[in-house]
């Protein structure tokens, strides 16, 4: 009886030493870190919060999967880049030279992310560009591993001065926005349709002032006083825009106001109130688009943070890229073989939220079949027109 006991008991001691060492194993394998570089505290962090739940949400349903390359988990490690190019490059130095990591994805504008990736790209290692949008933010010539689940910088703006010159029938037009690289570079896409002979609407003036201002009134009595039939806005922080849509409304404005993409949102039609009724701004992706694809991504948003968590384009382009880098680095079997895991991100079988295969374009650019023109009604975004590319 003692000796049936003993071999019972030995047998249990050595499946659970087994257990033990493929557990222990499992856990000894180093994680992959990601850095994560976005303004997180900062004019724009509402709209940044956003992205970085999309973010967070693929790196933990790939974890929850048993992480990537045999089972390795993802750390994200995230850094403030607070809306400065100084922070972002200090940002991207430590993420790579103290933090080690093997990718570095973010950026909300496009000042952060030119001033990062030349850093990035020396290192050779992949960069993801999830929401700054440039023309000048682009693959070149050796830089196998950059990507963007951002739109092309052009391409909102073009459906834009389609949507305005077709449906809208403008002939004169203010823009007006904070002072950073991402309006500038769009004033000049502009430019390019409008602001040449034969063009069939006139730019009567570009308004600049400081993203983040307390008090844009000058800005805007500047913008309202040629009296254009539509007044073009690129703030992008929420308190920006609010302040455009009241103080348009407080001077008397009785044109068409328009919004750049992805910020006729919930907090800032909430903000607004009626000054923002009947204003026009364009999206990518958003909730109510009721892509069928979309319907699983946006009840993981509500399950892994809350009903009321923010959810905007910007959810998504975080979500899509961190999850087209991870399968890639999967697919690649490596988190350092760069070309490897260029190779893979350009050939990836996955439906994002987007309603259709990752696909990217000779830039790294994630490729975005159409857009929708959204109009506020009742404080809501109601999706008008749909633009193809």
């Amino acid at each position: 009886m003692k000796k049936r006991v003993f071999v019972v008991t030995m047998v249990a001691a050595t499946l659970s030493l087994l257990l033990f060492l493929s557990q222990s194993g499992a856990a000894d394998k180093p994680p992959v870190k990601i850095g994560y570089i976005a303004s997180i505290t900062g004019p724009v962090a509402v709209k940044v919060a956003d992205m970085t739940r999309g973010v967070q949400l693929a790196v933990a349903e790939i974890n929850r999967k048993g992480g990537i390359l045999g089972g390795r988990k993802v750390e994200l490690l995230m850094y403030d880049a607070k809306s400065t190019p100084e922070e972002a490059v200090t940002a991207a130095r430590k993420a790579i030279s103290a933090d080690k990591v093997s990718a570095i994805v973010g950026f909300d504008e496009a000042s952060l992310a030119l001033a990062a990736k030349p850093i990035i790209m020396k290192a050779k290692i992949p960069m993801m560009n999830m929401m700054a949008m440039h023309t000048d933010l682009v693959r070149k010539p050796g830089e196998i591993g950059f990507f963007s689940s951002a739109p092309p910088a052009t391409q909102p703006t073009t459906a834009q001065i389609k949507f305005d010159e077709n449906i809208l029938k403008i002939k004169s037009a203010v823009i007006i926005g904070p002072d950073v690289a991402f309006f500038w570079g769009n004033v000049n896409t502009i430019k390019k349709s409008w602001d040449r002979p034969g063009s069939p609407v006139k730019i009567l003036d570009v308004v600049a002032f400081p993203m983040g201002s307390p008090d844009i009134t000058a800005a805007i009595l500047k913008a309202a006083a040629p009296k254009p039939d539509l007044i073009w806005s690129w703030a992008w922080s929420i308190t920006d825009n609010i302040q455009v849509y009241k103080q348009l409304s407080e001077v008397g404005y009785k044109g068409v106001i328009q919004q750049c993409m992805g910020m006729l949102i919930k907090p800032v039609l909430e903000g607004a109130g009626k000054a923002a009724e009947g204003a026009y701004g364009l999206v990518n992706w958003g909730p109510e688009l009721n892509y069928p694809e979309s319907e699983a991504f946006k009840k993981a948003i509500v399950k892994e943070f809350g009903a009321t968590a923010g959810m905007s384009d910007v959810t998504e382009m975080g979500y899509t890229g961190a999850m087209a880098l991870m399968l890639a680095m999967n697919k690649a079997g490596s988190a350092t073989d760069l070309a490897a895991i260029a190779k893979a991100c350009e050939n990836l079988n996955w439906v994002s939220p987007r309603g259709y295969k990752w696909e990217v374009d000779k830039d790294g650019t994630g490729i975005y079949r159409e857009m929708t023109v959204v109009q506020a009604k009742n404080g809501n975004p109601v999706p008008l027109v749909k633009i193809p590319k």
